[in-house]
């Protein structure tokens, strides 16, 4: 199983691409849509740019990073998220969401933890594999957080049988 993470942002949107089932990081970034001013336009470089990952990758679930609930481009950002669902949504993907205090107190133990405690925590996760910043760090806690989530959904119907 395939789960591609996306942090989106209009500077750098951190993405990520891993086995679930083998734990493995298979690829990861970031994409900048900086160089373009209009929303409309930002939301539409979006959307192709992550329907050619979704379908270049073969994924099967789309793991979001919520934005905060603060901020200049909280508007652009929840668009960039709705976005991601319809994607996801027209392709038949499997489509989870988190915020970012509850994904840093999964990852460092504490819903206020700075970039660099999350590459700390990226780099744990993923061993061999240095983020090249905390946008790409953020989106491998992503998707590990997704696939966590899954195995654990997978246990409890297990043992429910």
């Amino acid at each position: 199983m395939k789960i591609l993470a996306i942090d989106p942002s209009k500077r750098n949107s951190g993405w990520a691409v891993i086995d679930a089932v083998r734990w493995t990081r298979l690829a990861s970034g970031g994409q900048s849509f900086q160089h373009i001013h209009d929303y409309a336009e930002i939301g539409q470089a979006f959307e192709g740019w992550l329907l050619g990952m979704c379908r270049k990758h073969r994924v099967d679930v789309l793991a979001i990073e919520r934005p905060p609930m603060r901020g200049a481009s909280t508007y652009l950002l929840f668009g960039l998220v709705w976005t991601a669902h319809r994607v996801g949504h027209h392709l038949g993907l499997r489509r989870m969401e988190t915020g970012p205090s509850e994904l840093k107190k999964w990852a460092a133990g504490k819903g206020d933890a700075d970039k660099s405690e999350m590459v700390t925590a990226a780099r744990k996760a993923f061993p061999g594999h240095e983020p090249a910043d905390h946008d790409e760090a953020d989106a491998l806690l992503i998707a590990a957080w997704a696939a966590t989530v899954i195995r654990s959904e997978a246990e409890k119907k297990r043992r429910a049988a």
